[in-house]
């Protein structure tokens, strides 16, 4: 079963390996995905050629031959297996930690397990740099130790001022720093009601009165819960009347498209400074806060003519 390897770029750097044939280096490259995690595979070329060079018409057994005679692999019999193994492929590779363990015999003179222990090395050595990295992206206080406990530790006891008896007998709070003798190095603390911390952010911008009119008017129609919109109110701080601004949200709920997609159906695609106007322009609103008047009937759109009523608007196909 072929496996995911690495490649590094010295690969093709390789002096050596450079004397060969590029298909001997593919071959080379090859190997790898068909080794197990001790890097050793059966030593059998019609099987490996119709692995690696299904489409290619290519001595892949004399190709073996010579990658053994650069000292690339160990062609061996052991055990009755004859075998190919890869010498420094647990030296680059780092295979998969669920990845099952050889069943193919070691070369002659091999020990067993050299290439385990050097496997398990590479991982633990990985595990290493990994638990460093985290550490040094970890904050300080979260890195509990003999003189800096925890942070919730020492967050709660420096929350929580100590409690002393003084001579009169009276429990008085000391603050950090301050002794019983009253040489104080800081104010007592007074203590902090228990419970949990107030949440710092920005504080919520609230909608302008119009803007909370027009928002609503929205939500009304598409039951929806807009409280806010930086396009809105930017259209109405530049002098749109509130008139024009609830004529395009008539106009824009009325067309058949905005109602079958109504993700679109919202102040950001209504207002933006890139849409607002070409709205605005074909609803027939006036462009003028002083001079805007009831909303106006839209013009025709997409064959249909749209009547305005109190509950629903009926839609009718337009007259030629």
């Amino acid at each position: 079963m072929a496996r995911i390897r690495s490649i590094k770029p010295e690969f093709f750097l390789h002096e050596d390996l450079a004397e060969l044939s590029p298909a001997h280096r593919l071959l080379f490259i090859g190997l790898w995905t068909l080794a197990d995690r001790e890097g050793r595979l059966e030593d059998r070329p019609k099987r490996i050629k119709a692995a690696l060079f299904p489409w290619d018409d290519c001595d892949v057994d004399a190709m073996l031959g010579e990658l053994a005679e650069g000292g690339f692999v160990v062609r061996y019999e052991a055990q009755g297996v004859r075998g190919v193994a890869i010498p420094a492929f647990t030296k680059h590779q780092k295979p998969h930690v669920r990845e099952a363990s050889s069943e193919i015999p070691p070369p002659p003179g091999h020990h067993p397990d050299a290439s385990r222990r050097a496997t398990h090395q590479g991982d633990a050595e990985h595990q290493a740099k990994h638990e460093l990295a985290t550490a040094k992206e970890a904050p300080e206080h979260n890195l509990g130790n003999a003189s800096a406990p925890p942070r919730s530790d020492r967050a709660t006891a420096k929350a929580t001022p100590s409690r002393a008896v003084n001579g009169s007998g009276n429990g008085e709070w000391i603050g950090e720093g301050e002794s019983e003798g009253g040489d104080a190095a800081a104010s007592p603390s007074p203590p902090r009601s228990p419970g949990r911390r107030a949440k710092r952010g920005k504080p919520k911008r609230a909608a302008s009165d119009i803007g909370a009119r027009v928002l609503a008017r929205m939500n009304e129609l598409a039951g929806k819960d807009f409280r806010y919109s930086p396009q809105l109110e930017a259209r109405i701080a530049e002098g749109v009347g509130e008139a024009d601004l609830l004529l395009v949200v008539e106009t824009q709920w009325r067309r058949p498209y905005m109602r079958q997609n109504r993700e679109y159906f919202r102040p950001k695609t209504l207002f933006g400074p890139e849409n607002f106007e070409e709205y605005r322009g074909a609803a027939g609103g006036s462009g003028s806060p002083s001079t805007a008047g009831p909303p106006h009937r839209p013009p025709e759109e997409d064959g249909y003519r749209y009547v305005f009523d109190d509950d629903e608007p009926a839609e009718e196909f337009a007259q030629p």
